[in-house]
């Protein structure tokens, strides 16, 4: 390709760019060079330019296409010195206008500042105390009687009682300013609060913001009491001050208080009072903030809107100081002899370092130019504007009329916030259509930023090679958070064509690091990105995160930084999520600056939807758009997450003088529609999207029907062990019969063939399950092939089983009943069994629902929720054309779920996962057959899911019980931390309460062990890191190998042959460590690669937990005959 470079760079960028081109091309005038060279050539002067750019800097790249075409490719460095077209300006203005163009929008900058400074000066005013001066001098780890932060808060309110005025900030500003606050009086005041710490005394309301910050810097308060949790629930929380009167010192500040004298409130050593340089700061901020004294009390006294947002940004400006300078610890060069009397704020080692008054005014300076920078952070971090997409084909053209939707209800010269559903079907290709939908949304309609929320971490990476692979994205526009490099570099071995040696690949350097390796810190995740950010952008670096000294700061800039974040909901939720500690301040930076997709937004249950709530009403309150994309979004759902949104929205025109109107934009398959829905009137949202459901259940009623279900009988028996029988029976007939009307015929051997999926709600009856269909008796025609399918699977068994299910799933090219089938797997199956019926068959658990791209034959469901048996009809007939209705279903549905059949007086049975719940949310019947209408058998769709039957009848249905609980979950009448109405219309959010109560994804937590080889043992084993060493842990957690003798009679009915050590010596050969031992090779991969997730409990159940390389790890659910 011939391209053509244009420089309008200044000072020393002129010289680096002149440099830096004429490597690569021929100078044809002052500041232009003409080439020919290939698409990889031009990726790579792109990152040259990149990594030397600064603000003076400007490069545009033109493809010259033919003599009277050209197309311009990218600008590196200042875009503003082109137009959108690369076109060079003739003409230029010179205007003073100090920063206006992002500032603007943040009329309250300069309170946030002021705000931001002075808690900051006071935040670590407790360490003050005799009490942690010592703890510091004797490098002791013992919990505080009361920590420094409330310390510092009581100091606090000790002035303010001072200085005779609780009830107006005047009084104490003034005792500061003035110099008249004595040492004395403040000891005594001190002194005696000593006996009454419990509680916060009473504060002017400024002090009481301030209090918040100093309070909520390290953790938002939280009581873990049972009966004040419920004291809360029933007493909303309407304003700060209410919440000064509940916050006490056990919520979260106090350790074990002594009944003799408190040394937290003895300060022998003084309170930097005579502190030329403390002194003279708060002087300074606090005259700043006396200015803005007004504006914050009315804000408070109306318990404004605007209050959320303006305490969020200070919290996060003072936050990221308090980390930033607290890493950057400073020796002090003062003498052994006078250390004693000297107030300190942290140590190094067994060191004294950073003495308290440097350290509260650097992080009070560090807050004022991270607070600074706030707007342009929000407005101006980069985009991609390279992707051109190209006109969609059938049957994808609905993508492009959903761009013009959007374009349509543009309104010029208006701010607009997009709220956005995308309930296309599945397998029309949402994720393309959400990627131009982001592109429409920004300013100039050509360029996008913004973060893309899945719900499985094991999605990122294929949900990020389809960018790259259909958007053009390169990887300085794309970061992905990854599980762990392991991962990504089983990914990139899949997906090469040639296999290359790893080791000189590894020599030569790869464009792509892997964040993480080092000490985590506020990103805990790996991410998969591209070091190759400007100078600038290393600028930022340092004001936000250390970019100098911190190993994690480029890790931390790509999350932040990079255009298009692939990313878990898990990840980013933490903006709304995290109540100690600093995993949120990145997501919340990353919220700011980019607008956000969360995908399949319907699969969480009612409880995580609070949480997901609790984020999109956070990107309201930033002035985000939103797109949700699912196909199965319930209209409950949908008007919950709006009203979240919109309320959020309120916060954000409260707060900024750019207010912005609603823009609710509906689309599908079929048609698309918007509306301009004004602020507190969901109604008019209810309304639109009702109207849009009809026409989109019309159109679904009229389509080609491809999936029928049938019930598959069963009922639950006098034993457990006699209902699994009758189950395993059960489902042997379903797969026969299901077989016999859904198969192709291979072309060579003219067998019938069939690929089902059996689907379980949950690991061990599906474990169970497959090896009971491993040693059934089959008919004499008929060989069925077993394939076992969860998460409790090792890392590289699991990876090579998707990569081998994503390759033989994938059936568009299958056409007719013939198939030539060419795999060798299959073959050797197909030509060495003498049957003329084979029946390809996984047993799965949900792992196979979301994202997979795999098509089956048919499918039989254990039912957990109407939502369920929708999902998993997508991966029925999933690639292959459908002319003509079908005939015979090709869905089993049993009739009663595993819970139900093993514990028929169990209330509960369609829960975890399923939206059953003691004690208000039960049904009169747990049998399938009148739990579900019959008319539903005969088209499985979204129809019941997204269109709310009239009337409901949530006791005797089941697809009414889903919708209740949305309904109720939507609902805004309870006040109470743990709901929706909660967080978004009371200052619940000032606390960790919400959640607390109601955490996103509650449950077990995973442990990490490995199944690793031990060189000097020579065998495998089952292991867990700990303090650096790898120690043997099967015992521990009761995990043993299942008998070998006890599948050797089935070895040849499993589908895949996985043998654990036959794969590492595999990656042992690819890896070509011809230097080292085959033993320390075969470790070395195996620690790699041998990740196995056990629940945490694994270690205190009696029950066993068996494992095999085809079965994953599992319980058995029924004692063996022997």
């Amino acid at each position: 390709m011939m391209v053509l470079f244009t420089s309008r760079s200044e000072k020393k960028a002129l010289l680096t760019v002149r440099r830096i081109l004429d490597q690569f091309a021929d100078r044809i005038g002052n500041d232009t060079w003409q080439t020919i060279m290939t698409q990889e050539g031009v990726q790579e002067v792109k990152t040259l330019l990149r990594r030397s750019a600064t603000k003076s800097t400007a490069v545009s790249c033109r493809w010259i296409r033919s003599r009277n075409r050209s197309q311009l490719l990218w600008v590196v460095g200042n875009r503003d010195k082109f137009n959108e077209e690369g076109m060079v300006p003739v003409n230029t203005t010179k205007k003073n206008i100090l920063h206006k163009e992002w500032e603007g929008g943040w009329p309250y900058l300069a309170l946030i500042k002021a705000l931001v400074a002075v808690a900051a000066l006071f935040h670590d005013w407790g360490k003050s105390s005799d009490h942690f001066q010592e703890k510091l001098r004797s490098s002791s780890m013992e919990k505080d009687p009361y920590r420094h932060e409330w310390v510092s808060c009581q100091m606090l309110a000790a002035v303010a009682k001072i200085s005779g005025d609780t009830e107006d900030d005047d009084a104490w500003i003034r005792l500061f300013m003035d110099g008249k606050l004595k040492k004395t009086a403040l000891k005594k005041e001190m002194k005696d609060r000593g006996s009454q710490a419990e509680a916060l005394p009473d504060m002017p309301p400024i002090m009481r913001l301030i209090a918040w910050l100093i309070l909520s810097h390290h953790r938002l308060p939280v009581t873990r009491n049972e009966m004040e949790c419920k004291i809360c629930a029933m007493e909303p929380l309407l304003s700060a001050e209410a919440l000064f009167s509940k916050v006490k010192a056990d919520w979260g500040y106090e350790g074990v208080v002594p009944v003799a004298k408190n040394p937290c409130f003895a300060f022998s050593r003084g309170f930097l009072l005579d502190d030329g340089d403390w002194n003279k700061s708060v002087k300074k901020w606090l005259a700043r903030l006396l200015r803005e004294k007004e504006q914050l009390r009315q804000l408070y006294s109306e318990s404004n809107s605007a209050l959320r947002p303006l305490l969020l940004y200070a919290r996060e400006a003072l936050m990221l100081a308090d980390h930033f300078v607290s890493s950057q610890k400073c020796q002090t060069d003062v003498p052994t002899e006078e250390q004693k009397k000297v107030l300190y704020a942290n140590t190094e080692g067994d060191k004294l370092c950073d003495t308290l008054s440097s350290h509260l005014v650097r992080v009070a300076a560090q807050a004022v130019n991270i607070a600074h920078q706030l707007p342009l952070f929000a407005s101006e971090m980069d985009v991609t504007d390279t992707v051109r997409f190209k006109p969609a084909k059938a049957p994808y053209q609905w993508q492009d009329k959903a761009v013009r939707e959007v374009q349509a209800a543009r309104q010029e010269g208006a701010e607009q916030a997009w709220f956005i559903l995308n309930m296309a079907s599945t397998g029309c290709g949402k994720t393309t259509a959400n990627a131009k939908l982001m592109q429409a949304l920004s300013p100039d309609g050509k360029s996008m930023r913004y973060t893309l929320a899945l719900g499985l971490r094991s999605l990122t990476l294929q949900t990020g090679s389809e960018y790259q692979k259909r958007m053009h994205l390169t990887n300085d526009e794309l970061a992905i958070i990854i599980g762990s490099s392991a991962v990504e570099e089983l990914y990139r071995q899949e997906k090469q064509s040639d296999v290359v040696d790893t080791a000189d690949s590894e020599e030569k350097g790869s464009p792509c690091e892997i964040g993480g390796a080092g000490e985590e810190e506020l990103l805990e995740d790996m991410l998969s990105f591209e070091d190759n950010f400007t100078h600038e952008q290393l600028k930022y670096l340092d004001i936000y995160l250390d970019g100098r000294k911190n190993p994690q700061s480029k890790k931390n800039g790509a999350f932040l930084f990079k255009p298009v974040l692939v990313a878990t909901i898990d990840q980013i939720i933490r903006a709304t999520e995290v109540t100690r500690g600093g995993k949120g301040l990145l997501p919340f930076l990353r919220m700011m600056s980019a607008d956000l997709v969360i995908d399949e937004v319907d699969d969480f249950s009612p409880e995580d939807l609070t949480a997901v709530a609790r984020l999109v009403h956070l990107a309201g309150v930033l002035g985000r758009n939103v797109v949700l994309s699912s196909a199965t979004i319930p209209p409950d759902l949908a008007q919950g997450l709006y009203q979240a949104y919109q309320d959020g929205l309120c916060c954000y025109n409260a707060f900024s003088d750019r207010t912005k109107t609603l823009t609710a934009v509906w689309v599908d398959e079929f048609r698309s529609a918007s509306a301009t829905i004004p602020l507190q009137q969901p109604n008019q949202y209810r309304l639109a999207h009702e109207s849009f459901v009809e026409k989109r259940v019309k159109k679904l009623q009229a389509q080609v029907v491809k999936r029928k279900a049938v019930l598959v009988p069963c009922q639950p028996q006098t034993t457990k062990e006699l209902s699994w029988q009758s189950y395993v029976v059960a489902m042997k007939q379903a797969v026969l019969q299901l077989h016999g009307s859904y198969h192709v015929v291979d072309e060579k051997t003219n067998k019938e063939v069939s690929f089902g999926l059996v689907r379980f709600a949950n690991i061990d009856p599906c474990v169970n399950m497959a090896l009971a269909l491993l040693s059934a008796d089959w008919p004499d025609d008929t060989a069925v092939f077993v394939m076992c399918y969860h998460s409790r699977q090792v890392l590289l068994l699991r990876h090579e089983q998707e990569a081998y299910l994503d390759h033989v799933l994938r059936r568009k090219q299958e056409r007719g009943g013939q198939v030539s089938f060419q795999d060798t797997i299959l073959r050797s199956h197909l030509d060495g069994h003498r049957e003329k019926r084979c029946i390809f068959l996984v047993v799965a658990t949900p792992v196979e629902e979301i994202g997979r791209d795999h098509d089956f034959d048919w499918a039989i469901v254990e039912p957990s929720s109407y939502r369920s048996i929708i999902q998993l009809a997508g991966r029925v007939h999933r690639h292959r054309p459908c002319l003509q209705d079908i005939s015979a279903p090709n869905i089993g549905v049993m009739q009663f779920n595993w819970q139900g059949m093993m514990n028929p007086a169990q209330r509960a049975v369609f829960c975890r996962p399923g939206f059953e719940k003691a004690s208000h949310y039960l049904l009169q019947s747990h049998d399938m057959k009148e739990l579900v209408p019959d008319g539903n058998w005969d088209h499985i769709d979204a129809i019941p899911r997204v269109q709310i039957p009239k009337p409901l009848c949530p006791k005797s249905r089941l697809i009414d019980l889903e919708h209740q609980r949305l309904a109720d979950w939507r609902s805004l009448d309870d006040k109470s931390p743990d709901e929706v109405g909660g967080w978004q219309q009371t200052c619940w959010w000032m606390t960790g309460l919400p959640q607390y109560l109601r955490p996103f994804r509650a449950g077990v937590p995973d442990q990490d062990l490995c199944y690793r080889y031990d060189a000097r043992e020579g065998m495998l084993g089952f292991y867990k890191m700990d303090k650096g060493e790898y120690i043997p842990y099967e015992d521990m957690c009761n995990l043993r190998l299942y008998p070998e003798e006890k599948l050797d009679l089935y070895r040849e009915r499993f589908w895949l042959p996985r043998d654990y050590m036959a794969s590492l010596q595999a990656q042992a050969v690819r890896k070509s460590y011809s230097d080292e031992e085959e033993g320390e090779v075969l470790q070395r991969i195996s620690e790699r690669y041998g990740q196995l997730m056990l629940p945490s409990y694994a270690d205190e159940s009696s029950t066993p937990y068996w494992y095999d390389d085809q079965l994953g790890a599992f319980h058995i659910l029924m004692k063996e005959r022997k």
